[in-house]
C-alpha cells in the first residue's frame, strides 16, 4: 500500500501571505480606532498641553474624526504594510515635540499606545495566520 502527498508549498505561502496582509488591514483600524478614541477623549488645544503632561492636547477637536487607513496592504518582496494617517496640516504640531508644553501623542510610552501594539500584535499570531491560510486552501 501506498501514500502520495501532494504538498503544494507556493500555494500556502501565497494564502499565508493573503492573510498576513489582511490581518495588517485589520491591525491598521485597531490602531486607527484606538487613536481617534484617545484623540476624542483629550483636551482641546490651544494653549499646549502643560510642561510634563501625559495628556496629549489636539487644537480644534475634530483631529480624530480624520485619521484614516488603507483598505488594502502593499506588498513588497520583504514587507507588507499598512497606512494609516491624517490630512489634517496640524497633525505635525502634535506629533513632534518641538516646543515648550507640546506633547507627542504618538509616544510609545503612553498606555493607550502599549495596549494598542499588543492588540495589533494579536492580529498577527502565527497560529492564527497558518489556521487562516490552511481553511482558505480548503475553498
Amino acid at each position: 500500500m501506498g501514500v502520495k502527498v501532494d504538498v503544494h508549498f507556493d500555494e500556502f505561502e501565497n494564502k499565508f501571505m493573503e492573510a498576513v496582509g489582511l490581518e495588517m488591514v485589520k491591525a491598521g483600524n485597531v490602531f486607527r480606532r484606538n487613536l481617534a478614541t484617545v484623540l476624542r477623549s483629550t483636551g482641546k488645544s490651544p494653549p499646549a498641553s502643560p510642561d510634563g503632561s501625559k495628556i496629549p492636547y489636539n487644537r480644534k477637536g475634530d483631529l480624530h474624526r480624520s485619521w484614516m487607513s488603507s483598505s488594502t496592504s502593499k506588498r513588497t518582496r520583504t514587507t507588507i504594510s499598512v497606512a494609516v494617517g491624517t490630512n489634517l496640516m496640524y497633525a505635525k504640531w502634535l506629533v513632534f515635540k518641538t516646543g515648550k508644553g507640546r506633547r507627542n501623542y504618538l509616544d510609545g510610552r503612553l498606555a493607550w499606545r502599549r495596549k494598542t501594539k499588543d492588540m495589533m500584535l494579536k492580529r498577527l499570531d502565527a497560529k492564527r495566520l497558518v489556521a487562516t491560510a490552511v481553511r482558505s486552501l480548503k475553498t
